[in-house]
């Protein structure tokens, strides 16, 4: 059984809520789901302001998984 599917079937058994998840890759599901299990009680697809970030940390630091144009950071960026 690969990795990924133990992953997400652990959040739908412990009723983690994944929201606006229908249009990423495979890979970014998959790397956002092992870097979430790397940080204690961290949170995914948490709101943060007016966007949603891949990974929130209970210390409030982000964590935004990006697999494709860096292009789309930059309106998440400060200045």
């Amino acid at each position: 059984m690969p990795i990924w599917y133990k992953i997400l079937t652990f959040f739908l058994l412990e009723g983690i809520k994944i929201i606006n998840t229908l249009n990423e890759t495979h890979l970014h599901r998959t790397l956002k789901s092992i870097y979430a299990l790397g940080i204690p009680g961290s949170k995914m697809e948490a709101p943060v302001g007016d966007y949603i970030a891949d990974i929130l940390a209970p210390d409030g630091s982000i964590t935004e998984i990006q697999t494709g144009s860096l292009s789309h950071l930059s309106k998440k960026l400060p200045g």
